[in-house]
């Protein structure tokens, strides 16, 4: 496996350069993988948060309070709005054969997935980022099962 920038995958797959890629559904959809791919896996992989819905602390308590009220209060309405255009995504999957995942398997990938997140938060100690913390924090909130609120 190795990173390539998303806007050169389509070109790599129809020309057999690689042959899969990770990506959420609706960047399959908008990025037409299914003109060049055969095969959609349903493999659930974790997504971050969206740098375009993020911001420092600076910025955010520089905000006016009715601002910060909106932003909050539109967080569910953008959490809905992507779940919904990655449902319609991978519903929209025409001439590509979908493969469930075995749940054994999904479980092995999820404990990689989880490793490799705890590999790299340690390599940015080397830049004074107390990433292992933010890490350790994030399991415990996800081991709870509970909800993460905005802002």
């Amino acid at each position: 496996m190795a990173p390539m920038p998303m806007g050169e995958v389509y070109s790599a797959i129809s020309k057999g350069v690689v042959d899969g890629v990770v990506a959420p559904a609706d960047a399959v959809k908008s990025l037409h993988f299914n003109e060049v791919a055969r095969h959609l896996s349903l493999l659930q992989v974790a997504r971050g948060a969206y740098p375009a819905r993020a911001m420092s602390d600076t910025c955010w308590n520089a905000l006016s309070p009715d601002l910060r009220r909106i932003l909050t209060e539109a967080t569910p309405v953008w959490q809905a709005a992507l779940a919904r255009e990655v449902r319609e995504a991978e519903a929209e999957t025409e001439g590509m054969s979908i493969l469930t995942v075995d749940p054994a398997e999904q479980a092995r990938f999820d404990a990689a997935y989880d490793a490799e997140a705890l590999r790299s938060a340690r390599r940015l100690a080397q830049y004074g980022a107390p990433a292992e913390a933010i890490y350790r924090k994030a399991r415990a909130v996800i081991a709870q099962g509970t909800p993460v609120k905005a802002c």
